[in-house]
Order: C-alpha cells, then structure tokens, then sequence
C-alpha cells in the first residue's frame, strides 16, 4: 500500500492548485474495506473537503504492470 500527491500549479492570480492522489492497494477487498461496497465512488474525509474548492466524485481504478524503484 503507498499514496503519491500530486500537484499542477493552474497558474491562476488565487495560486490555485490542482491535487490529484494515486493509491496502491495490495487487493480488491482492501480496497472494499477502506472505501465501501462503491469502491468507484470518493472517499475524501471532512477536513479535506474543508479546504478544498472541489473533488471528483468518482475514482478510476488501474492495474499496476511495472513499478521500478
């Protein structure tokens, strides 16, 4: 299991960030138990919301094929 944080910065006058998070996972049901029955739909906790503009609603799951250190 691992987190990247990924930021764009949109180049705006408000200094706007664009955050996007990429999740390993060891399986499918770990996935389940940390999300839920929808594994497609968002888990973003109340503190985040809080300080952020927006959120996707959905998530798209991949398969990783290669992972070099």
């Amino acid at each position: 299991m691992g987190v990247y944080l990924l930021s764009c910065d949109l180049d705006d006058p408000a200094g706007t960030l664009e955050l996007t998070t990429h999740t390993f996972w060891r399986s499918v049901e770990a996935i389940h138990a940390f999300a839920g029955q929808d594994i497609t739909a968002s888990v973003v906790e109340p503190e985040a919301r809080a300080f952020l503009l927006a959120c996707d609603p959905a998530v798209t799951h991949r398969h990783v094929w290669v992972f070099c250190v």
